[in-house]
Order: C-alpha cells, then sequence, then structure tokens
C-alpha cells in the first residue's frame, strides 16, 4: 500500500488546495450543519498542529515502547 501512494504523489499534491478551497467556500459553509463546521474545523487544526518533529518523537516513542514489550516476552519464554 505504501508503495502505491508513493507512486500517486505528484497526483495528490493539488488535492489539499481544492479540499481547503472549498472549505472556504462561504455558500457550502452557509449550508453546512454547525457540527460538520466544527469538525472540519478541528481536524485542519489538527493537521496543522501536528507537526513532523512531535510525529517522529512519538514514532520514537512507540518503537521504544514495543522493542520494550518484545524484549519482556522474550525473557518470559521458556
Amino acid at each position: 500500500m505504501l508503495a502505491y501512494m508513493a507512486s500517486r504523489k505528484e497526483q495528490a499534491k493539488p488535492v489539499p488546495d481544492t479540499c481547503l478551497n472549498a472549505l472556504s467556500d462561504q455558500k457550502k459553509i452557509d449550508a453546512a450543519k454547525l457540527s460538520e463546521i466544527a469538525a472540519v474545523m478541528g481536524t485542519v487544526i489538527d493537521k496543522f498542529v501536528n507537526s513532523p518533529a512531535d510525529n517522529r518523537m512519538k514514532e520514537k516513542r512507540l518503537e521504544i515502547e514495543l522493542l520494550k514489550l518484545e524484549s519482556r516476552i522474550n525473557d518470559s519464554a521458556p
């Protein structure tokens, strides 16, 4: 799946701008429910707040915890 997604990078590049333009369309905003607007706003903010550096740190912490768990499992094996 990752290889497929990597092969689609060029085609995917304009998608965020297209989506952000649609999200800022006043007619669409006026027609949307408040819960829909809130959900979109939360998602967009979350994506901008979560930086790649933070994600790499979280990934490394998870990797360390998985290694600890693997070590415990191996130590307890008969």
